[in-house]
């Protein structure tokens, strides 16, 4: 498992990659691994549209 971190301007995200302890379910849906983002009660709106928008950009 890998942790990345973006820097869009004046925006951080972090996110990880990797099978996040579920191998058996990757397997048996057929992927390698996938991608985490976490949210909580602090993270705006903003911040989650501004996540998306970016994950859909280095997608």
């Amino acid at each position: 498992m890998s942790t990345k971190k973006s820097r869009p301007k004046r925006q951080e995200f972090e996110y990880r990659t990797g099978q996040h302890s579920s191998q058996p379910l990757m397997n048996v849906l057929g992927v390698p691994s996938t991608n985490r983002a976490s949210f909580w009660i602090y993270n705006t709106q903003e911040e989650a549209e501004s996540f998306i928008s970016h994950l859909r950009y280095v997608c």
